[in-house]
């Protein structure tokens, strides 16, 4: 196996950050390493077919199914996605992503409650998928505690 010297890796950084030289593409090339999916998507008029393009869910019924990514029974998983509403969303820059919306199933009384809702950004590097992993915090569990409605969106990366 060959060994790098400092200068080949030295030119390997430059390329790596200046091409292209635009900050932006900087920024994302260093700020955010998308995830590997934990979860697929699939429509409910053909439940066997996996989805990969969130384009193609446009005003379709779809749900998500997520990874399992503990040992538990699948059965487990289907009871978090029971109530989950999966809908797609337009970004700014035109793009199509897959948003989820949790309802709770006994909703809060507090009047300052009934009329907001919250909206869940993950942490970088994760996915919807690992928010809708059961025995862990997920979306459909914060929307019982808060006694609201939890919207969440994967970013678009």
């Amino acid at each position: 196996m060959k060994e790098h010297s400092g200068e080949d890796q030295g030119c390997a950084m430059c390329c790596y950050l200046l091409c292209p030289p635009v900050p932006d593409e900087i920024t994302r090339k260093l700020a955010f390493h998308p995830p590997k999916g934990t979860y697929s998507a699939h429509l409910h008029s053909d439940p066997e077919v996996q989805i990969r393009n969130a384009s193609k869910l446009v005003r379709k019924q779809f749900r998500i199914k997520p990874e399992q990514l503990t040992k538990c029974p699948y059965s487990e998983y289907e009871e978090v996605v029971r109530n989950v509403e999966c809908f797609t969303l337009r970004t700014a820059l035109g793009n199509f992503i897959i948003a989820v919306k949790c309802s709770p199933q006994t909703p809060g009384t507090e009047e300052r409650i009934k009329n907001s809702v919250v909206i869940f950004s993950q942490p970088n590097a994760s996915d919807l998928g690992e928010y809708l992993q059961p025995y862990h915090m997920n979306i459909p569990m914060m929307a019982e505690l808060l006694g609201t409605d939890v919207y969440a969106f994967d970013y678009s990366g």
